[in-house]
């Protein structure tokens, strides 16, 4: 008797327990079937070829990056969008006492150092304030961020649009399962990569870039969004991952628009963008996925093969993502509401990054979609 399990062997019994046909699969289905060697012109979803999507990230992070420096900040600053306005004076005592205490300076801290250091308490809350707007994202910065994400699910809206208004699945949610597994045409196929390497480009782009408050709930939206994809992806359920992505996609054009036009302070526009938005997220998110999508992953299926475990965990994870949207939801209605009732929102309810500027502002940005209200205090 073998006193340990040969490399070989362990690893190959851990391939068959993450992919065992009997979590992944209907009864009766096997990975053989959904190999592409009857029909050149029949592809079915494999793991290795979605996996180009991080580096169709790291590309779009080079575009993203070039188009900022070259179109969308010279665009800013045209319009007058505010930049970073003063910068810390370099100072190596109060720079170690500003990092020792992660930017929050205690009020003897301060007494101590104008006594060694011969400067007034008052200029030292100068510095340090100066100071903490330097990791901070300026009003430029969040114009240019929301800039390119326009842009980028704008062109997504449309392509999905130009690819998805003759599949008869996009008009009768029961044929989301009919006939399965089905065929991925290469528009799909784009669809997805193009979709999931945006996505694993914004993971790339805020870990290197100014720290943000939200950074975790970021991250964690970004991975989440990932992994549906990812999921769907595996059990050939692209037709609901490309219904999903276009009634996201939509949402997100009005919000960030809003967002844009308070930044260059057109905010009868952006509030009339904002009215926009929240019809459309109430008709896209609280209307027509649950009673489309998420009814048709919970009932439809069961008309053509008994729910898998794979399919029941994606109808759990597509049942969470409605609970969030009635979050959502409930914060877009309060932020409403309190704009109807005082003519802006009286405190924060999320915040999606540090302040940056000294006005007052009611920004709405939507985050796989996370829907955030802040108010910029005045310094």
């Amino acid at each position: 008797m073998e006193a340990f399990v040969k490399p070989d062997t362990l690893v190959r019994g851990i391939q068959e327990f993450l992919w065992s046909p009997e979590f992944w699969l209907p009864d009766g289905v096997s990975w053989h079937h959904l190999e592409s060697h009857d029909d050149p012109n029949v592809y079915y979803p494999k793991s290795r070829d979605i996996h180009w999507c991080i580096v169709v990230g790291v590309v779009f992070m080079i575009v993203s990056y070039a188009c900022e420096k070259l179109f969308i900040r010279p665009w800013a600053r045209w319009l007058g969008v505010k930049g970073r306005q003063k910068q810390a004076l370099p100072n190596n005592d109060l720079e170690k006492v500003y990092c020792l205490h992660k930017g929050t300076v205690p009020a003897s801290e301060v007494q101590s150092l104008s006594q060694q250091l011969k400067m007034r308490e008052i200029d030292i809350e100068k510095w340090l304030a100066h100071r903490a707007q330097q990791n901070r994202a300026t009003t430029r910065d969040k114009f240019c961020e929301c800039c390119w994400h326009l842009l980028f699910y704008m062109t997504m809206f449309i392509y999905g649009c130009v690819i998805l208004w003759d599949k008869d699945w996009m008009y009768d949610s029961k044929l989301f399962f009919k006939d399965w597994p089905h065929h991925v045409s290469n528009d799909l196929y784009y669809y997805y990569l193009v979709e999931m390497g945006f996505y694993w480009s914004q993971i790339f782009t805020i870990t290197i870039s100014v720290k943000r408050k939200d950074f975790k709930e970021l991250v964690l939206h970004h991975i989440t969004t990932l992994g549906l994809m990812y999921f769907s992806w595996f059990i050939d359920m692209v037709r609901i991952g490309a219904a999903v992505l276009i009634l996201h996609d939509i949402a997100d054009i009005w919000v960030l628009s809003a967002k844009m036009l308070i930044y260059s302070k057109h905010q009868s526009l952006a509030e009339l963008m904002f009215t926009g938005f929240v019809i459309v997220w109430v008709i896209t998110r609280v209307i027509i996925y649950p009673y489309w999508i998420l009814y048709s992953v919970i009932v439809d299926v069961a008309l053509y093969f008994p729910p898998t475990p794979s399919h029941q965990l994606l109808a759990v994870m597509l049942f969470i993502l409605q609970i969030l949207h009635w979050i959502w939801t409930y914060f877009i209605f309060l932020a409403a509401a309190m704009k109807f009732k005082y003519g802006k929102v009286e405190k924060d309810t999320r915040s999606d990054s540090e302040s940056s500027d000294t006005e007052d502002e009611v920004i709405e940005s939507n985050g796989v979609d996370g829907i955030q209200t802040h108010k910029v205090k005045s310094q």
